[in-house]
């Protein structure tokens, strides 16, 4: 436990506060057809395994 006597509190919440702003600002300026979608999706399909790409997310990796 001699690592956690070594960590500026103040310092590090105040980074961590700077890194959520920052995810904030992106999810406000990323458009929405780029975001990933969080609603399930209850089907009966079959996998397909030519290879293709069909999420948004894969899309926006790409």
């Amino acid at each position: 436990m001699d690592i956690l006597k070594n960590i500026d509190g103040k310092a590090t919440q105040k980074a961590i506060e700077n890194v959520l702003r920052q995810y904030r600002t992106y999810q406000l300026t990323t458009p929405e057809d780029l975001l990933p979608t969080i609603t399930p999706k209850y089907t009966l399909e079959m996998p397909s395994f030519g290879g293709g790409i069909h999420s948004k997310v894969e899309n926006a990796a790409i």
